[in-house]
């Protein structure tokens, strides 16, 4: 039996494709992904910003979702603003973790039709507090739409931020030394002088003497003052 072989002519592997596309969105990589500023030197205990930005090239951006890991061990995150962003659609809040160290977003813009505009775009402003060490912050997950219409992925190239905490140095205060060959002279204890408590001389009560004869009664002193008893 004799094997026949197909040979796809022009028309079929044209149809063929637009089948495929229509299926799998197509996908260019003009893009990328990244954060501004790249690189930040800083003191442990303060606070900084950065943002995260989007390049289209020529496409424009109709929709990204994301996801950032960092160290907490050296950055920890304050707040996550929208406030000059140019998505306006959030389809996935931007939320936060100190524990485990990841960042998650998702919006939307309205960029399509025959006016769509191209080039950056401000997605999201982190604001970190430094903590200690040398970390980056990167993008682990994404994925970004054209605003042609057809559902195109844009596949953004993305870069990492790096983060450089400097901790101050630690001041030790030593105590002087005193030299060994040094004779320290003894310390002499000088015993107390005792305090004299004057005591009031109390004057004495001036003598009486009675005189009584063999017939009187003998007289009784009261307060100072002699009372007979006759």
């Amino acid at each position: 039996m004799k094997k026949l072989t197909y040979i796809p002519t022009a028309k079929t592997s044209l149809i063929l494709f637009l089948f495929i596309s229509l299926i799998l969105p197509m996908s260019v990589g003009a893009a990328s992904l990244y954060f501004e500023p790249d690189t930040v030197n800083v003191a442990a205990g303060e606070e900084f910003e950065i943002n995260l930005i989007i390049e289209t090239g020529k496409e424009g951006v109709s929709a990204l979702q994301t996801e950032l890991l960092f160290d907490p061990k050296s950055v920890e995150v304050r707040s996550l603003s929208k406030k000059g962003s140019d998505f306006s659609l959030w389809t996935i809040e931007p939320e936060f973790s100190n524990t485990s160290g990841s960042i998650k977003l998702g919006g939307g813009i309205n960029n399509s039709g025959d006016d769509i505009k191209t080039g950056e775009f401000k997605f999201i402003t982190i604001k970190f507090k430094a903590v200690a060490d040398k970390s980056i912050l990167k993008v682990v997950d994404h994925i970004a739409y054209s605003g042609d219409g057809f559902g195109t992925l844009l596949n953004p190239k993305t870069k990492v931020a790096n983060f450089i905490v400097s901790t101050p140095p630690i001041e030790t205060i030593l105590e002087p030394k005193i030299p060994s060959n040094t004779s320290v002279a003894p310390q002499v204890s000088t015993p107390a002088t005792p305090e004299v408590i004057s005591t009031p001389s109390v004057p004495l009560e001036k003598e009486i003497t009675i005189e009584s004869t063999p017939d009187e009664k003998t007289p009784v002193l009261v307060d100072n003052e002699i009372i007979s008893t006759s």
